[in-house]
């Protein structure tokens, strides 16, 4: 189902779905009020899932109310699972994550229906989550804060490996988690592996590359999962040679990787040798790469040696015709089948066989 507009759907008492026993709602903007009025017209759900991502507001985070209205208006719930953020915390000072997760402590959650919860508030980054456990959302934005709160009901969270295996996707900024990890060093060599069903890796650098991240992602990550990687970093800084080989590193490390994207188009500076690095440290496995590029010989040049592509992104400055005809021309000449598509800064690739 997807999300309604109040001021459109506005359901009255003789409005009822008896027949709906499960349903979704995801990545909705509806405050606890207008879910209840929703909800009330799904009186037979025995299954309720929840992603909202609403900025500034924290009326779904009320364990209270949502035990009133489960008794008066879902009492055939058997399973809820909820991923709830405020992701704009206007004032850090009226959070109280002890009275907020309180109210989650009551025997209707713990003994009744056995919903555990999680709450995590990062000052830093004025965000505050909420979820059950294990976590329902698959794409999980990873914020290691130094600084982060975090509070549970359940008493065996924290040594039960399967809470993060619905996850399959996570976006992290590893600037930051490389800065938060020095002040916490010796828990995170320690601590168990977080992830071990992500399929997906999406990175973002602020600046240099944090040397030695592979060691922290593989320790975070069950990396033989991952298929697709998104490199968020500026192009010219893969010219070092030690950010390409800790890069490296990590891409020997994910087996069954088919997907890689760099996905700064920003071409200046120590292109060729960035380039060069970059051709080095892709696997064979990898069937699909986006990757930015200057002139035709740049483009040639990464087609003939990376011969195991199935198709291939090329970022550049400005679409130029021009170019683009020389490329085609120089694939049909070469003898390899292609589809194209060029749109914004980018010509797209999808390639077949040489003949």
């Amino acid at each position: 189902m997807k999300n309604i507009d109040p001021a459109v759907f506005t359901p009255n008492a003789s409005a009822s779905c008896e027949q709906l026993t499960s349903l979704t709602l995801k990545k909705t903007q509806r405050s606890m009020s207008e879910l209840e009025l929703l909800l009330s017209c799904t009186p037979s759900l025995t299954h309720l899932k929840l992603i909202s991502d609403l900025p500034a507001s924290n009326t779904l985070f009320d364990g209270a109310r949502w035990e009133f209205f489960i008794e008066q208006r879902l009492p055939q719930l058997e399973k809820f699972e909820f991923f709830l953020s405020n992701t704009q915390v206007r004032d850090p000072a009226s959070i109280n994550i002890d009275l907020l997760i309180a109210r989650f402590e009551t025997p209707f959650w713990l003994h009744r229906k056995r919903w555990f919860i999680m709450c995590n508030y990062i000052p830093d980054a004025t965000r505050l989550n909420l979820y059950t456990l294990p976590i329902c959302e698959t794409l999980f934005l990873y914020n290691f804060y130094s600084k982060a709160i975090s509070r549970t009901t359940s008493s065996s969270a924290a040594n039960d490996e399967g809470l993060m295996n619905n996850v399959r996707t996570i976006r992290m900024n590893l600037t930051q988690a490389a800065i938060d990890l020095s002040e916490k060093k010796n828990e995170c060599l320690t601590a168990p592996r977080q992830f071990r069903r992500v399929n997906e890796l999406r990175v973002i650098v602020d600046g240099e590359w944090p040397i030695g991240s592979h060691q922290f992602l593989s320790q975070l990550i069950d990396l033989s999962y991952i298929t697709k990687i998104m490199l968020g970093i500026d192009f010219h800084r893969l010219a070092n040679q030690c950010t390409a080989t800790d890069i490296r590193t990590l891409l020997e490390q994910t087996c069954n990787l088919c997907s890689l994207e760099f996905l700064r188009a920003n071409v200046t500076n120590q292109y060729n040798t960035a380039i060069e690095n970059v051709l080095l440290m892709i696997p064979s496995r990898v069937k699909h790469l986006r990757v930015s590029a200057k002139t035709l010989d740049d483009m040639t040049m990464i087609l003939e040696q990376l011969k195991h592509l199935s198709s291939v992104s090329f970022q550049l400055n400005a679409l130029d015709s021009t170019l683009c005809q020389q490329l085609f021309k120089w694939l049909a000449q070469s003898g390899r089948d292609f589809t194209q598509r060029q749109y914004k800064c980018c010509i797209q690739l999808w390639l077949g066989k040489i003949t």
